[in-house]
């Protein structure tokens, strides 16, 4: 029997969990950077008592950040793979106020208020816009008055030449970072994968579902950062 596509995206993450923190990094330009945008586009005073959601938590990278400038947040890590959540789990355990839930994002149910919800390189995996759509709708649902949603995702360019050159330069920067071999894995599994986003049109979908300041905060070809207020 043919494999679903989200079968692949779960069999793909829980097989590399041990080994995804090497892996990203030579698979994501400026990385550590795009994620430390998201923790610093949180407004909230730093020792503030908050809650947030990580959405596609992965390894906890993110989580980690996060509890670090946050001491007093308390913390919701959603993700797909149990085997990421036992790495996660590792890497916050000096932390407490963490919470952790083995769970399909696109069909979790958000069951309290969050003053923020931000998510990295998961979004991408929902199927149509659509899809994306209905979850940007979740998600301001479940954020308090005056919330942060920030997703740190891969994207794509509303015109074929300008894809071609954002997937150049991507490959560029695996090729320098590793083996043949391993870009030449990214990029399939990029292919049966991913179904990531036009940027603008992610952006109009953050307005439809009721958010303002919808903002671009970071980007670099085919990597963004944005993300709106409720």
């Amino acid at each position: 029997m043919k494999k679903t596509r989200l079968r692949q995206v779960f069999e793909h993450f829980d097989g590399e969990a041990k080994v995804f923190d090497e892996g990203i990094l030579k698979s994501v330009p400026h990385y550590r950077q795009m994620i430390g945008v998201i923790v610093e586009m949180l407004p909230f005073p730093r020792q503030k008592k908050v809650i947030l959601a990580d959405i596609g938590t992965g390894t906890g990278n993110i989580s980690y950040n996060i509890k670090s400038a946050f001491p007093n947040s308390e913390l919701v890590c959603i993700d797909l793979s149990p085997r990421m959540l036992s790495v996660a789990k590792e890497k916050l355990a000096s932390f407490s106020g963490v919470e952790y839930i083995q769970a399909d994002v696109s069909a979790y149910r958000f069951d309290r208020r969050f003053d923020a919800i931000v998510s990295s390189l998961t979004l991408h995996h929902l199927e149509t816009d659509a899809d994306k759509h209905a979850f940007h709708k979740k998600a301001f649902r479940a954020l308090k008055k005056g919330g942060y949603f920030i997703n740190a995702d891969i994207i794509i360019a509303p015109d074929k030449k300008m894809q071609d050159v954002n997937l150049a330069k991507w490959q560029g920067f695996i090729l320098k970072s590793s083996s043949r071999e391993f870009a030449a894995d990214r990029y399939k599994k990029y292919k049966a994968e991913d179904r990531p986003a036009v940027l603008l049109n992610e952006l109009d979908s953050l307005r439809r579902a009721g958010f303002r300041s919808v903002e671009v905060f970071w980007k670099y070809y085919n990597f963004a950062v944005y993300g709106g207020v409720k």
